[in-house]
């Protein structure tokens, strides 16, 4: 997968610059219990908004 890509799916690019190595994708699942922590107030009427400097591909595939 072409490293342009990546982002689009959640994860974090690192462009190294380097010859041996051109770069590294770093990612993170979302766990089971942080997706309850965000539904449950939702269901009560509260209102959640996510703050980050991610990119917007980047938020939009961690959303919930």
């Amino acid at each position: 997968m072409k490293l342009q890509k990546k982002p689009k799916l959640g994860d974090t690019v690192c462009d190294l610059q380097s010859r041996k190595i051109k770069g590294v994708v770093i990612g993170d699942k979302i766990k089971d219990t942080n997706t309850k922590a965000v539904k449950e107030p939702k269901g009560r009427g509260i209102a959640i908004v996510m703050l980050t400097e991610n990119n917007h591909d980047t938020t939009k595939a961690v959303r919930f």
